[in-house]
């Protein structure tokens, strides 16, 4: 299948567009039907491995209901005496990256992930329609260019932000500032520096990172730009430039300068769960609102805002998507043992709460697992762009 940077150079944009984004356009039982082939398909791997056959039992089940009445929830430590240790000899598949996170209440502060080369591309694929969106206004819109600029704000390997750049950079032709390389060898500061330094010369497009990190970056902008100086890299002229106008903007909004006084960001994407928080101060800062993406070291990337930056839209080839009713959630944290129903994502309610259960595809690992997050379905369709999947 060919690449974005193949297809950009061809002029196929529409293609772009559906290889990225056409999951969008899947009805509820087209979302479903990939959903359970693909189910399938990963049970029979892990039922190949030892640690597949020891959650999924001496017999593999033979159908999706099976699957769900048999397999029993897990937690991390299901899989720490295997992953701990990276063993990969129990694994479905051998694994290309370890991913680590944190979040262990017991033994070892952090977490580790088994991500298989075609299971960090799922990852990817979804990074780009998130830029993607980010940057559109209609369907099928896709104003991304060669050579846009990225600011790289993001953490290094072995966290899953820092492994993202190299296969986005396979697929689209961006312009890291600075470079994914360079960038792997700095701390934060000197990373966002070296960011801020090329991006006044050079422009800026793009921006993936925590909203956190790009509020924190605006507010300190917004204080040195108070008694800003002249250094020798701001004597270049195109950097002279660009300060000059965005002086001029503060001086007619009556504000410090900030940087959207400097750059107009086409996109900004923003994968913690903290986006809610900052959405309006990232908005005034970058004069952009971001795209917020949802996901977790051991599940990958499975949903995302679209252009109208209401409710995250699922993907259906990233992993098995169950749901555990609120009710049942809480029932499960009074009854130690409790194992608690799930329903599927065409039998969820709007309004109501559950509790994520994921089932890695393509070779990862984990099953029937328990990341502890809840969320909430909004809507059980997006009515303003026509989206058939239930909005998170």
């Amino acid at each position: 299948m060919p690449t974005a940077i193949e297809l950009l150079r061809e002029g196929r944009t529409n293609e772009i567009w559906r290889k990225y984004c056409g999951f969008i356009d899947l009805n509820m039982e087209q979302f479903m039907e990939i959903q359970k082939r693909l189910l399938m398909e990963q049970v029979e791997l892990q039922s190949r491995c030892e640690l597949g056959q020891k959650i999924l039992g001496e017999t593999p089940p033979k159908s999706v209901e099976e699957f769900r009445e048999r397999v029993p929830l897990t937690t991390y430590e299901d899989y720490a005496d295997y992953l701990d240790s990276k063993n990969v000899a129990g694994l479905p598949e051998k694994p290309d990256y370890w991913i680590r996170t944190s979040g262990r209440t017991k033994g070892q502060n952090f977490k580790w992930a088994p991500y298989p080369k075609r299971f960090l591309e799922l990852g990817t694929r979804l990074a780009l329609a998130s830029i993607v969106f980010s940057c559109a206004k209609k369907r099928g819109d896709f104003p991304l260019e060669a050579d846009d600029r990225f600011l790289y704000a993001m953490a290094p390997p072995p966290f899953i932000s820092g492994m993202l750049p190299y296969g986005i950079v396979a697929e689209f032709p961006f312009r890291f500032m600075p470079t994914v390389e360079e960038a792997e060898k700095m701390s934060f500061q000197e990373r966002t520096a070296k960011g801020f330094e090329l991006a006044l010369r050079e422009g800026l497009s793009v921006f993936f990172g925590l909203g956190s990190v790009l509020v924190r970056i605006g507010d300190q902008f917004s204080d040195s730009s108070r008694n800003m100086k002249l250094s020798k890299n701001m004597l270049h002229p195109a950097v002279l430039s660009r300060l000059i106008r965005g002086l001029i903007r503060s001086r007619l909004a009556k504000r410090p300068m900030i940087p959207a006084d400097l750059w107009e960001m086409k996109g900004i994407i923003s994968a913690g769960t903290d986006t809610a928080v900052y959405r309006q101060k990232i908005k005034y800062y970058w004069g952009c609102e971001p795209i917020e993406m949802y996901g977790g070291t051991e599940i990958n990337f499975i949903a995302t805002q679209t252009w109208d930056h209401t409710g995250m839209t699922f993907v259906p080839d990233t992993g098995f998507l169950e749901f555990i009713p609120e009710a049942e959630h809480l029932r499960s944290r009074e009854e130690p043992g409790y194992q608690p129903k799930a329903v599927l994502l065409d039998e969820v309610q709007a309004g109501e709460k559950y509790e994520f259960v994921v089932t890695n595809f393509s070779g990862g690992t984990f099953i029937r697992y328990r990341i502890g997050d809840l969320i909430k379905i909004i809507s059980l369709r997006n009515e303003n762009l026509g989206i058939e999947i239930p909005q998170m």
